[in-house]
This record gives C-alpha cells, structure tokens and sequence, in this order.
C-alpha cells in the first residue's frame, strides 16, 4: 500500500512538471514570435529612411 502512495505521489508531480515546462515553452514561442514582428516593423521603418535619403540624393545631383 505504501508503495502505491509514493508511486501516486511520483505521478502527480511528474504530471505538474510536464504541465509547467510545456507551458513554459509555449510562453518562449509566443515572444519570439512577438520580438520577430518588432523586428520587421523596425527592418521597414529603416528600408523607409534608405529610400528616403536614395531620393534626396538624387534630387541634389
């Protein structure tokens, strides 16, 4: 009998640490996918102002 209780015992906190380390990783995805859209606005605003300076320098010549 006690061997079933420490067995049970063992289960559940496998059970709880799986749960928590799968929602750990799900919590990781989510940030990367919101640092990899940061990133694209910052990489259009950038394109922007390359563009920008391409045509006052043309305008100059």
């Amino acid at each position: 009998m006690k061997k079933y209780i420490i067995i049970l015992g063992l289960l559940v906190i496998s059970a709880t640490s799986f749960l928590f380390h799968s929602c750990q990783k799900e919590q990781i995805k989510n940030d990367k996918t919101i640092n990899q859209t940061e990133q694209s606005i910052k990489d259009a605003q950038i394109k922007q102002r390359i563009l920008a300076f391409k045509d006052r320098i043309d305008l100059a010549r």
